[in-house]
């Protein structure tokens, strides 16, 4: 039985070696070059030092952007050349790198461009880990060649220490064996190798359909808690009050998400709530940061804690003494019809018919839609503000004064449409300018689902609507008496 345990871990180990040999070459160079990149000028161009250190950063991103527009080699033209910024103010500098892996550092203090070289370090950290291949490759080839490596570990192992236990073995012929053999250790690295591969990926989609089932809930009952409100005031919300109206005499700045507390059960949240008040007077501020879950979509990668708010009238700019809770849903108002009506066989929409079941100030009921309740959507996800998105890439250079959180009144939005790249917005027949969602969510329809995103309609019914649906169908959903036809979408 030894003499066979040896022909297998002989064998292993040689085929092992065999298909890891060029893989196990690229990753030990590559490793090898990371370890010296800091000492390396040709592998990472070194980190130079500003006039001052610590010095408070006082240009803009487009003084940086110009800076680097002077270095020809970095071949910029605009800020789609950019790949990203790294500022570093215990140096006193900022690092610009290009898609075409060239790299500026520039002086905080003086503008001075201190370094221009070629940064070779990002690529050969992806053939270190294989994603300069693919994603595909660096899951299904380089993670299964790690495993055969450690195979070769333990393989390696038991060929060094056999010859040593030999000599300390006791001579009796009947001693028994105990423990796993190798060939069981061996089967057992191998099938706990392959199912790694395999739960891999469908836990992190079983991940995300997870998130996307909770955004969906959430959707749905954000919707009945709409009807709820319809229930008692005889009218849908309206996405802000911004004047004086039935059932608000104090007209201030108010948002639908305030107006629902009480139906998505947070009452006590509620009588926090001075609606006497624009929402970010007296301690309505206080009550902002009160985080509602249901009002938060859990596929948002990462948030920032809002402490402050550009001016946007009447509101002032704003300094708040705790992080403003986000939202991640909000209402649509209607269309804009110079945005969409371009993109139409001959114009539908005016001032008259662009509204949707919620806008400012409104009080529709559910005979006054035209369209009727299930082909009206009322509210939309528009993840991630008031950071700035654009496809799924965070713009930190790009701020947004709305929907920068759940009490905020200015958040809701009408449908514009937008360009592939998210930026520009509303630009008519220009060619590409007719993407309905998911590439900007300052202002537009955006969720960090796969594929699309999620709406309620009036009817409290939820869609998952596909990212690539046709402008056109998406307009004539947001308005709730605008006579335009859609086909059904569930």
């Amino acid at each position: 039985m030894a003499k066979n345990w040896n022909w297998w871990s002989r064998k292993l180990h040689r085929w092992g070696a065999l298909l890891s040999a060029l893989p196990l070459l690229l990753v030990i160079l590559t490793g090898l070059l990371l370890q010296v990149k800091k000492q390396a000028p040709w592998v990472q161009p070194p980190s130079q030092r500003g006039l001052f250190s610590n010095e408070r950063f006082d240009k803009s991103w487009q003084d940086l952007l110009s800076i680097v527009k002077t270095v020809p080699q970095a071949q910029v033209a605009g800020w789609e050349d950019i790949d990203r910024i790294d500022v570093r103010p215990s140096h006193g500098s900022a690092k610009v790198q290009c898609l075409n892996h060239w790299e500026v550092q520039i002086d905080l203090s003086t503008g001075e461009i201190l370094s221009s070289a070629y940064r070779r370090s990002d690529l050969i950290e992806s053939l270190h880990d294989g994603s300069f291949f693919s994603d595909a490759a660096k899951l299904w080839f380089f993670l299964p060649n790690g495993l055969i490596l450690l195979a070769l570990w333990f393989t390696g192992a038991w060929l060094w220490w056999l010859p040593i236990s030999r000599r300390t073995r006791p001579s009796s012929k009947n001693t028994a064996s105990k423990g796993f053999t190798l060939v069981e250790l061996l089967v057992v690295l191998a099938i706990i190798g392959m199912l790694v591969g395999l739960i891999t990926p469908a836990v992190q989609n079983a991940r995300e359909a997870a998130r996307r089932s909770e955004c969906s809930n959430n959707l749905r009952q954000i919707g009945l808690s709409l009807h709820l409100f319809e229930s008692v005031h005889k009218r849908f919300p309206p996405s802000g009050w911004t004047k004086t109206g039935p059932g608000h005499p104090s007209g201030k700045y108010v948002g639908w998400r305030a107006l629902t507390l009480p139906f998505v059960e947070q009452s006590n949240t509620e009588k926090l709530y001075d609606f006497e008040l624009h929402w970010w007077e007296g301690t309505n501020a206080t009550v902002a940061a009160v985080q509602v879950k249901i009002f938060k979509c859990p596929s948002v990668p990462q948030r920032v804690d809002v402490l402050s708010a550009i001016a946007k009238s009447p509101r002032p700019s704003l300094i708040f003494a705790n992080p403003i809770a986000a939202t991640d849903y909000e209402a649509v108002m209607g269309v804009q019809p110079a945005s969409i009506n371009p993109h139409l066989q001959f114009p539908i929409y005016d001032a008259w018919n662009r509204f949707g079941v919620m806008y400012r100030n409104s009080a529709i009921r559910f005979a006054e839609m035209g369209d009727g309740a299930s082909s009206t959507v009322a509210i939309v996800e528009c993840g991630g503000r008031p950071s700035v998105y654009r496809k799924q890439a965070l713009q930190p250079r790009l701020t947004n004064d709305q929907g920068i959180g759940w009490a905020d009144s200015e958040g809701p939005f009408s449908l514009d449409g937008s360009s592939a790249d998210g930026n520009t917005e509303g630009c008519g027949k220009v060619a590409g300018c007719h993407v309905a969602m998911n590439a900007k969510n300052d202002n537009e329809p955006f969720g960090f689902h796969t594929g699309g995103s999620s709406a309620v309609f009036a009817d409290a019914h939820v869609v998952f609507l596909n990212q690539n649906i046709d402008l056109s169908i998406m307009a004539a959903i947001c308005t709730k008496d605008a006579q335009d036809s859609s086909p059904p979408l569930n």
